[in-house]
């Protein structure tokens, strides 16, 4: 019986916990664009693309851990130079 109670208990914890790990992922996902910044442009720094060409962000742009630009309002507008190829892509 006390086998039983203790069974129950844990049972009991881990559904709170994945209940509550659910309710994380739902309210973080809007602001995770503002919480992992790498770099934070002034205006004036080059960026050079892909291409081998360079441009000049915004002042107020960010630069995103996957290599991303996005303006204040969190639109893309381009990217660092670093070009990511997803090895499971078709085409």
């Amino acid at each position: 019986m006390k086998c039983k109670k203790m069974v129950m208990f844990f049972m009991a914890v881990l559904f709170v916990l994945s209940l509550t790990g659910c309710a994380e992922n739902k309210s973080t996902s809007q602001s995770s664009t503002s919480s992992h910044v790498v770099k934070t442009y002034d205006g004036n720094t080059k960026v050079r693309t892909s291409t081998g060409s360079y441009w000049t962000p915004p002042e107020g742009s960010q630069k995103l851990p996957d290599g991303t630009i996005v303006d204040s309002e969190g639109s893309v507008i381009g990217n660092d130079g670093t070009v990511h190829y997803n090895p499971d892509s078709v085409g």
